[in-house]
């Protein structure tokens, strides 16, 4: 039953982020997903290197937008990754220290009334209740950074500080027990090689491809080059969630009522599906791609202009063969504006944030 209940979710959150690829490109190219749309056998290869380009282009673009990865920064990183490993390091520091403590009297809400009579004449008497309550301040500090390492990072010249964040807070509680661990430190890393290595020397655009020529390549799934994509992604994928929760967990120190935080907004934002998905299988009829072709390419160089797109798909000079006769495949200018429209949705979501 769970098992149903997770491919029906998965099929509607495909079928949310096709209806919003319509609308990103051309009425003329009308996409569907691949299953249900009529290809050759080669379409499936084609396919599969499309979607791992346009995965590593996505990533790249959207590390370039959170962290602020420059070219020049990625070239380099690209560079080490051609005689060294190349590893993305987190590490977050945390450190609670006792500040003061101060004592402030807190009077009952609730007054007792005591009214007498001596003669003719009456009298009360008003009483409350007030307590001496003693508040202890202590100073949270927390830092985090994000460095690429190349090797095991030994010399200054192989490290690159990508993103550091520090912040500070005051916090009040009423025992003596302090409320986060006195010194706390969270590191999480990951292998960045596959990726860096997947990018052309020059232009720095995805190249990655499949060796169809190799005894190891079986089918468009079933291949050494697909296996080492799936194993990168996952790993990415896991490190990525495990920063996620550290950050998040952030939020968390000082929940103010005066001053409450956004965090169901944050969860919301992490559950929302309506931002473009590049990376998607799709194929169309290949008169609606030849059709669309040229005016999928000047709305590409638009759209790239307009967002500051760092990365998209090679549009000529690819490593991989041309599309056969009649091939159903999307051309890389319309993943291209998917890709642009992907990342003007990330920019979207940071100006929320920041608001």
């Amino acid at each position: 039953m769970a098992h149903n209940f997770e491919i029906q979710n998965f099929e509607a959150k495909l079928q949310a982020a096709l209806k919003r690829v319509r609308l990103v490109l051309d009425a003329v190219r009308d996409p569907q997903l691949a299953g249900d749309a009529h290809h050759q056998y080669q379409d499936k290869y084609l396919l599969a290197e499309c979607m791992t380009n346009a995965a590593i282009a996505s990533q790249i673009n959207c590390l370039s937008s959170v962290l602020n990865i420059s070219q020049e920064q990625l070239a380099q990183l690209a560079q080490w990754a051609e005689e060294k490993a190349v590893s993305l390091h987190f590490s977050l520091r945390e450190t609670c220290e006792f500040d003061r403590k101060e004592e402030r009297d807190v009077k009952s809400p609730v007054e007792h009334v005591t009214e007498g009579t001596l003669g003719a004449l009456t009298a009360s008497l008003k009483s409350s209740v007030v307590t001496k309550v003693t508040d202890f301040f202590w100073i949270y500090n927390s830092t985090y950074d994000i460095i690429a390492v190349r090797g095991v990072g030994e010399d200054a010249g192989d490290r690159i500080q990508l993103v550091s964040r520090s912040g500070r807070e005051q916090l009040k509680t009423t025992s003596e027990r302090a409320p986060r661990q006195s010194a706390n430190s969270s590191t999480s890393e990951v292998n960045f090689t596959w990726l860096l290595k997947q990018l052309a020397p020059k232009t720095l655009l995805p190249c990655f491809s499949i060796d169809r020529l190799h005894a190891k390549c079986h089918t468009p799934r079933r291949n050494k080059d697909i296996e080492a994509a799936l194993n990168y992604f996952t790993d990415f994928a896991n490190f990525a969630s495990r920063m996620s929760g550290y950050l998040m967990g952030l939020f968390h120190v000082n929940q103010d009522p005066a001053a409450p935080l956004p965090l169901n907004q944050l969860q919301q934002m992490q559950c929302d599906t309506s931002n473009c998905i590049s990376v998607l299988p799709l194929l169309a009829s290949s008169a609606a791609a030849v059709e669309g072709e040229s005016s999928s390419a000047a709305a590409t160089d638009t759209a790239s202009a307009r967002t500051g797109l760092q990365l998209c798909l090679p549009t000529s000079s690819s490593p991989s063969p041309p599309p056969p006769p009649g091939s159903a495949l999307l051309g890389a200018p319309d993943t291209n504006r998917l890709l642009a429209e992907e990342l003007r949705g990330l920019g979207e979501r940071h100006s929320a944030l920041r608001q």
